[in-house]
């Protein structure tokens, strides 16, 4: 009887011990970052195509789900929710040849960090990763930040400050616009905050002459949903 009982004590710590090692080998990866930058060799032979514009802008909408945007939304559609921001599928109606929506799946973690990571470099962050976003470093890696910056572009910003903590001197000092990404508790500084430098830069003939590249990363949807899940478990 004692030796059953201690069989099947050894036998589930092996499983414990098994199920440990194969949650960090497997879950918990760690991540190599390449320090090498894409460069063209050979002058004789192109290694990009040429621009189609002069300057781009790149608005993110922190959080926002994407069948908020869809014009077939999942039945049955939420009044609250659905068919309220129509803009970007009027546009893509309008302009079918110029705009389309898709969606897009992440894969875990989807944490404001490691999706900018993804966005500006095109790589797959790791779950464990997740713990740097409260504490980024900058980003070693090849990106469309540090290519913009090869070639003499101007970046303004505006948003998030979590760039600035990835990106600590890649934007133009006089267009770059941080504010606090962790008030979960405000809706709308952040949100305002885009909009009153955003616009100057568009619309003023002085300063549209300033940037080449013009980032704008909204969070006032993604403070509701954090906003909503603390009351929730309170």
């Amino acid at each position: 009887m004692a030796f059953r009982t201690a069989s099947v004590l050894l036998f589930l710590a092996f499983l414990h011990v098994a199920g440990i090692y194969l949650f960090t080998r497997g879950f918990l990866l760690t991540r190599l970052a390449l320090s090498s930058v894409t460069s063209c060799g050979d002058a004789s032979i192109p290694c990009s195509l040429p621009p189609t514009h002069q300057r781009a802008v790149l608005l993110i909408v922190d959080a926002l789900r994407f069948d908020f945007l869809s014009p077939n939304p999942p039945e049955p559609p939420s009044p609250y929710h659905h068919h309220v921001l129509t803009l970007p599928q009027e546009l893509t109606a309008k302009y079918p040849k110029n705009s389309f929506l898709f969606n897009a799946h992440a894969d875990p973690p989807t944490t404001t960090l490691q999706r900018i990571k993804g966005i500006v470099t095109g790589s797959l962050p790791t779950f464990v990763d997740m713990g740097t976003n409260f504490g980024a470093s900058s980003i070693a890696e090849d990106s469309i930040v540090k290519q913009l910056q090869l070639v003499n572009k101007s970046i303004a910003f505006m948003g998030d400050d979590t760039w600035l903590s990835v990106f600590p001197t890649s934007f133009h000092p006089n267009m770059s616009h941080p504010f606090d990404s962790f008030n979960v508790e405000d809706l709308h500084t952040v949100d305002n905050g885009v909009i009153a430098n955003l616009f100057p830069l568009l619309t003023d003939s002085v300063h549209a002459k300033e940037w080449d590249f013009i980032i704008g990363h909204f969070l006032g949807v993604d403070h509701v949903a954090t906003a909503s899940a603390l009351t929730t478990r309170a």
